[in-house]
């Protein structure tokens, strides 16, 4: 599978690196925009649709999928303490119950593996529907001088306080030179367990 990225252009690479964190970002989002508990039957199914976008053939739609995949399972492992949850939100709270597995860790296999998927947007109302607001925001970006879309869009799509979900920068500083060996080490569990209850003294929103 590396071999095959590497054969990849530079804008598919980062096209799925945007993409990644945009996911991760836009799961965070959703915690916070959706935090009272009038909405906490919105984290029972949760479904992250993708436009397959250049991917056209299933081969290659089989392997960005897999790659993807990995990504985020290594960026949001139960042990990285990657989402900020409610700390107000009561055990059997719908996004506990089906991810969290430990105190201050969670759990998202399942939601990566099996519904996380790229579709065609012809197919989906709610990819046509991202694509419409997608175009609203780069006429925006563009400095179109009609602004009346966006300013009815934009307080629906960021966070309570104006937050906004943000593109991350790739140079050289993103990639390991040295010995991978460096990065890697055996699991501790002991270690682990202690490190996520600690982050989740930390973590959790007040």
């Amino acid at each position: 599978m590396s071999g095959w990225v590497r054969n990849r252009s530079t804008s598919n690479v980062l096209w799925i690196i945007i993409l990644l964190q945009a996911i991760l970002d836009t799961l965070q989002h959703a915690i916070v925009r959706f935090a009272d508990s009038e909405h906490s039957h919105e984290f029972q199914d949760i479904e992250i649709a993708i436009d397959r976008s250049f991917i056209h053939k299933d081969e290659h739609r089989a392997f960005w999928k897999e790659w993807l995949r990995a990504e985020l399972m290594k960026t949001g492992r139960t042990n990285t303490g990657t989402f900020m949850t409610i700390k107000e939100w009561p055990s059997d709270h719908p996004f506990k119950k089906k991810y969290k597995v430990h105190k201050g860790s969670f759990d998202y296999s399942d939601l990566f593996y099996k519904h996380t998927d790229f579709h065609d947007s012809k197919s989906m109302v709610g990819l046509q529907i991202a694509d419409i607001c997608a175009n609203i925001f780069y006429r925006y970006f563009r400095d179109d001088p009609d602004t009346r879309a966006y300013d009815v869009l934009r307080p629906r799509v960021v966070g309570r306080d104006g937050s906004v979900i943000h593109c991350i920068s790739v140079d050289d500083t993103s990639l390991h030179k040295d010995n991978l060996s460096n990065h890697v080490s055996e699991l501790d569990v002991e270690k682990w367990k202690r490190l996520a209850e600690e982050r989740d003294q930390l973590r959790e929103l007040i």
